[in-house]
């Protein structure tokens, strides 16, 4: 019997310690399948003064995540400064909720737990003092998980300054105006959404390839060399002698030359024949003049 029960017992803390076991690792499996979506860089900042209308629409991809307002003593109305920022997925399935200024009181909130504020449009409502405020919610193209785990408030006459966290996603605003207040009081409600890291996808799963993504060479990559990389030698690089390198001798020079040859053969014949005379003077003195001398 008491082998029995200490069986019963053994089965018993067995069963407790399998049941812990289970939680446990349920648990860090949830941890390790979460993935916590953040908001990150500033994609719109748009600033209005006092009584002015806006209507701010986050580009896509992104949520409302900051919101300045600081009272205006000059004013019954506040000055806005509004901010998007980037969450790395584009949201779907906007609505935006009737307004219900005249209430005084108003509770704006998505309804569905995977939706968050994206727009924000108020119109001044004159006589009243007071202006409408209209929420746009959008949802996430996947499933998530939304806890609803904190709010931000401000009473009348305080400076709205949100600084929230970048898990902290904005999906309702509750505000109040008291009778004969010429302010409101807000009330942000905030909530972290975990999606399964299996289920979500990348921002940017596969970027775009660049237009180009290999640059075309330009249209001359080497460049042409110019026409002429040599000079060509000028036309004549050597410049060619002239016609006539030694001149020919002018006519007048030439008739000279001529005339002084002609000249040098007549002396030349003269003196022959002198010559000539000469020699046959004595060769008939050598014969015939003794003969005569001697008669």
């Amino acid at each position: 019997k008491l082998q029995f029960l200490y069986f019963i017992d053994w089965v018993r803390g067995a069963h407790m310690k399998c049941a812990v076991f289970f939680v446990v690792a349920q648990l860090l499996l949830s941890a390790e399948g979460c993935t916590e979506i953040t908001a990150g860089a500033t994609t719109l900042d748009q600033s209005y003064s006092s009584g002015d209308n806006f209507d701010v629409t986050c580009p896509a991809g992104s949520v409302l995540h900051y919101i300045y307002s600081k009272p205006d003593p000059n004013s019954n109305f506040r000055p806005f400064r509004l901010k998007c920022l980037d969450v790395g997925y584009t949201l779907t399935s906007c609505t935006s909720d009737p307004d219900n200024w005249a209430k005084f009181d108003f509770v704006r909130g998505c309804s569905a737990p995977d939706a968050v504020i994206t727009g924000y449009k108020s119109i001044r409502i004159r006589g009243f003092g007071d202006r409408s405020h209209i929420f746009t919610c959008c949802r996430f193209p996947f499933a998530v998980t939304g806890t609803a785990n904190s709010t931000d408030a401000y009473v009348e006459g305080d400076i709205i300054d949100t600084a929230w966290m970048s898990n902290q996603l904005l999906w309702g605003v509750y505000s109040q105006r008291k009778s004969g207040s010429q302010d409101r009081k807000y009330t942000y409600k905030l909530m972290t959404l975990c999606t399964d890291a299996m289920d979500a996808p990348t921002p940017a799963p596969t970027p775009l390839p660049t237009p180009v993504p290999t640059p075309v060479p330009t249209p001359e990559p080497t460049p042409i060399p110019t026409p002429l990389p040599t000079p060509l030698p000028t036309p004549i690089p050597t410049p060619l002698p002239t016609p006539l390198p030694t001149p020919l001798p002018t006519p007048e020079t030439e008739a000279s030359s001529r005339n002084s040859g002609n000249a040098d053969v007549v002396k030349a014949i003269v003196g022959i024949v002198v010559a000539a005379t000469g020699v046959t003077a004595l060769v008939l003195y050598m014969c015939c003049g003794r003969k005569v001398w001697a008669r």
